[in-house]
């Protein structure tokens, strides 16, 4: 038989049933009392619809709506960073190559005739804002039986506005003193090296092709370089057309005879000058 509430009240410290069921001292429940499957759940136990009880010692009134403190954060979810956290990006930032910032300027396809010319080289240009760093970039050219090779540059970088120098060879003699910033061959067949006939040159980052320089047979002189103006907007490169042949007035070298072109140096504006 169930107990008054009032009873049950009064006399909790000296273990009064609920439900069936005994109550300890303290209130703690008796392990042995059976349990009445009859009794209802009492509302004040936070059993009130997955509701918690606002009046629950050291729980948040808020939880009763299941919403999340309005006091911290109105609700909303952290939208992101501080915005007062800014992040240095440092003085040595660099960026990679892309279609629009790194382009061939200038490719002295052959500095003398023959199969064994040393002094073969290409310039590059950033046309970008920053500095972008060449590690990572592929230099790739086909044999004279269409078989690509591909060189992986391993460090280098060009400021911006800068240009930047490769050269088959890192022999003064052999490359006429060209003043190259980094050498891509190793003086065996399997080097990038440009075919004295039609050719391409072509540069990839991450697989994918940024930049091509295309020419024909005999389209080039022998000892002088190639050239893209100055002041042309570097997406027209890859139209042979618009190249120049260097001339006597821009000698760079005098190793082992002459060689025209402005290695390191700003294209001149026009052909013939």
């Amino acid at each position: 038989m169930k107990l008054p509430v009032a009873i049950c009240i009064a006399f909790v410290a000296l273990g009064c049933a609920k439900g069936g069921g005994g109550v300890g001292l303290f209130g703690y429940g008796d392990p042995n009392a059976p349990i009445d499957s009859g009794a209802t759940t009492d509302s004040g136990m936070h059993r009130d619809g997955a509701v918690r009880d606002a009046a629950q010692s050291g729980s948040d009134a808020s939880f009763d709506a299941r919403v999340q403190d309005g006091g911290r954060d109105g609700g909303a979810q952290n939208g992101g960073p501080d915005a007062a956290v800014v992040v240095d990006a440092g003085s040595g930032s660099t960026c990679a190559p892309t279609s629009a910032t790194l382009a061939i300027v200038e490719v002295m396809v052959a500095s003398q005739p023959g199969s064994s010319d040393l002094g073969e080289w290409f310039e590059v240009r950033n046309f970008g804002g920053c500095t972008i760093d060449l590690a990572g970039l592929e230099v790739v050219s086909p044999t004279s039986g269409g078989t690509e090779k591909v060189h992986a540059v391993t460090a280098g970088t060009v400021a911006a506005g800068a240009s930047f120098v490769f050269a088959l060879s890192g022999d003064p003699v052999g490359n006429h003193n060209v003043g190259e910033d980094y050498v891509y061959g190793s003086g065996v067949s399997d080097d990038v090296i440009l075919n004295n006939g039609a050719d391409w040159l072509e540069l990839r980052w991450l697989g994918v092709a940024i930049d091509r320089v295309t020419w024909p047979s005999g389209g080039y002189a022998y000892g002088a370089s190639q050239y893209f103006p100055s002041g042309l907007a570097p997406a027209g490169n890859d139209d042979w057309s618009k190249w120049c042949t260097a001339t006597g007035a821009t000698t760079y070298s005098s190793v082992g005879g002459t060689f025209l072109g402005t290695p390191g140096a700003t294209n001149p504006v026009g052909c013939g000058s």
